[in-house]
């Protein structure tokens, strides 16, 4: 029986997200011999799981910008969207990843967001125009689903339409 999970964040070289499992033991008054029934659930009594994760440009237009390059995330989240003026950036907003992009625009402003929460990695379309596919899955627009959990392993995230000449590789590590 799963039961809740703790966060704790920190790491020297950025942060590492812990997650912590519980289960418990269970206990009924009586079976069938009069005997209190004990037994522990399948799962561990505490399993630590600790993530990673990094974006990377993997389509050559993305890789040709400078400011785009592999990061790991180094906050519980990352606002992905164009740039703009600076301006712009909601004061909730602690650290970005800013495409630059020409007119006509396909990745908004506010496009998308990766957030490490109590119960995972977690992707969000934030109202973007075009939405926004992760391993070919969109969100946003449409679709009426705004996010979704990213497993451990890689991941493809296009912002914007599918056809997009921005791709980007989000890897989630179990540490």
């Amino acid at each position: 029986m799963y039961i809740g999970n703790d966060v704790s964040i920190g790491s020297a070289l950025g942060r590492l997200f812990k997650l912590s499992r519980l289960s418990v033991a269970t206990e009924s008054a009586q079976v069938d011999g009069g005997q209190p029934d004990r037994r522990l659930v399948e799962a561990p009594l505490t399993q630590d799981q600790s993530f990673q994760v990094w974006i990377e440009p993997i389509s050559e237009k993305a890789k040709r910008q400078t400011l785009l390059k592999k990061r790991q995330l180094n906050d519980e989240s990352l606002l992905i969207g164009r740039r703009g003026s600076i301006a712009e950036l909601q004061p909730g907003d602690k650290d970005a990843y800013l495409i630059s992009q020409m007119e006509p625009y396909t990745v908004s402003k506010r496009h998308c967001q990766l957030e490490v929460r109590e119960d995972g990695v977690w992707l969000q379309d934030l109202d973007s125009r075009f939405g926004t596919y992760v391993d070919g899955t969109v969100l946003g627009g449409k679709s009426g689903q705004k996010e979704i959990c990213l497993e451990p392993g890689e991941h493809e995230l296009i912002p914007g339409p599918e056809r997009s000449n921005f791709r980007f590789k989000i890897t989630v590590e179990a540490a």
